[in-house]
This record gives structure tokens, C-alpha cells and sequence, in this order.
């Protein structure tokens, strides 16, 4: 990055713009590869969450001698509205939680 940087402002006398220039490229690089690499661990871990509470939740409500730690306990219409809400709720937040990450990544790669 130093290198591509110093070698398109070689001509520039003001540091000012080359350091301006160094930390866009650093938050750009820094966000995109955030992006890049979330997404799908950060749907896997949104699914299994929510998955976990919504069968606990269903589990619960179902009756108080069930066992709301196993998804045998639901019925196969229960499981299907899990899984329906789970993938549909996934994917809905799905970008905002992406979009604070790469907010984050971009935010930390500049001040660092």
C-alpha cells in the first residue's frame, strides 16, 4: 500500500494529500475485506443463534416437561416455522450487520 501510494504521489509536494490518499485506500481495503469475509460466518452465527432461542422459545411454550434444548421435542410444522423465520430473519439483517462491520473495520484501520 505504502509503495502504490508513494509511487502515484511521487510528483505531489503536499504530504497532506498522500497521507489523506494512503489512509482512504487503507479504509477501503480494510472495509472490502471485512465485507468479503463476514458474510457468511456472520449468517451461520445469526441462524444458530436465533435457531436456539426460537426452539427454546417454542419448546417452552409448548409445555413445561418438554426439553427445550432438543429440536426432536417440535413438531414437524413447529420445525418448519423455526426454520422459515430463521432463514428469513437471517437474511433480512443480513446486510445491516454486514454494513456495521465493514463501518467498524474501516473506522479502526483509520485510526490505527
Amino acid at each position: 500500500t505504502k509503495e502504490i501510494v508513494t509511487k502515484d504521489f511521487a510528483m505531489e509536494s503536499d504530504e497532506n494529500k498522500m497521507r489523506k490518499a494512503a489512509q482512504l485506500m487503507v479504509a477501503n481495503l480494510a472495509g472490502s475485506l471485512a465485507l468479503v469475509t463476514c458474510r457468511e460466518p456472520l449468517r451461520a452465527s445469526v441462524s444458530t443463534h436465533l435457531r436456539q432461542l426460537l426452539v427454546s422459545s417454542v419448546s417452552s411454550a409448548s409445555g413445561p416437561g418438554s426439553n427445550a434444548s432438543s429440536n426432536s421435542s417440535l413438531s414437524d410444522q413447529d420445525q418448519n416455522a423455526v426454520d422459515q423465520c430463521v432463514a428469513i430473519c437471517a437474511t433480512d439483517n443480513l446486510e445491516l450487520g454486514c454494513m456495521l462491520i465493514e463501518k467498524a473495520a474501516t473506522e479502526k484501520a483509520v485510526r490505527d
